[in-house]
């Protein structure tokens, strides 16, 4: 006699709405490229007849996907369902979005900058264009000039970490960047943590642009993983003492 089959390998059999099926089709069917960035999808009605379903169906369905930035609804004469434009920006807000919502503690952001940024900057010193080096020595110039003035500088700062996450030819890290930035930002939101602190931050950057202007990769790592490390340490004392009692207040806690 032949040995049994272990029973643990067969798992309960899960019910798939119908909605789930249609939706993943569409979204199969935008994915493969049949069906381009803005063009309009069929009317619900003609939908329901191709798949055979009933209109509310096709309404979860297309909810669903508008849920996952996949379509965007319209709503007038000229409305319906369209296929999303994306662009770095919109991925970059999604992953942003799911990063809060989890709640990712800083610390895991900062590790996980220290694995991607260095990179950014050593590649940029072997491949970015001079337009890009004209951006960054614009940012480090417009940071040294807005010292004085926290909203400015930033927006100076995100100047340079977007232009160094376009010099990569690779849009992944860009996305990636822009996203983990963004947290960071977040973390800061309403924190002024002075002049002193802006001038490091701008002399940091300033160190990771030389190294990329000439063409050296490893000392434009280098100075990439000293910029991370020392804004996490000089900053870390803001979020502690801006953060509420039960966060526990230290840089790699919620």
């Amino acid at each position: 006699m032949g040995s049994k089959a272990n029973l643990r390998l067969f798992k309960p059999v899960r019910a798939v709405r119908l909605s789930d099926v249609v939706a993943d089709r569409i979204r199969q069917l935008i994915l493969q490229g049949h069906i381009e960035p803005g063009h309009r999808l069929p009317s619900e009605r003609q939908l329901a007849e191709r798949f055979g379903t009933s209109r509310a169906c096709i309404r979860e369905a297309l909810r669903q996907l508008e849920q996952q930035g996949i379509v965007e609804i319209r709503k007038g004469a000229r409305g319906g369902a369209f296929v999303t434009r994306v662009d770095g920006e919109s991925l970059a807000s999604s992953l942003t979005l799911l990063l809060k919502l989890r709640r990712i503690p800083i610390a895991q952001v900062t590790e996980a900058r220290l694995a991607i940024e260095p990179v950014m900057a050593r590649r940029a010193a072997q491949y970015a264009r001079p337009e890009l080096i004209e951006q960054m020595a614009a940012a480090i110039q417009g940071m040294k000039e807005h010292l004085d003035s926290e909203a400015e500088f930033e927006q100076y700062d995100d100047a340079f970490h977007h232009a160094l996450g376009r010099s990569q030819g690779n849009p992944v890290f860009e996305f990636l960047a822009m996203a983990l930035l963004e947290v960071i930002r977040d973390a800061f939101s309403g924190i002024d943590y002075g002049v002193d602190n802006r001038r490091r931050l701008m002399r940091s950057h300033a160190r990771v642009f030389k190294a990329i202007q000439r063409g050296d990769g490893v000392a434009a790592e280098r100075a990439m993983v000293a910029l991370i490390k020392g804004a996490n340490r000089w900053l870390a004392p803001f979020i502690a003492s801006s953060a509420p009692p039960a966060s526990g207040g230290n840089l790699g806690e919620d």
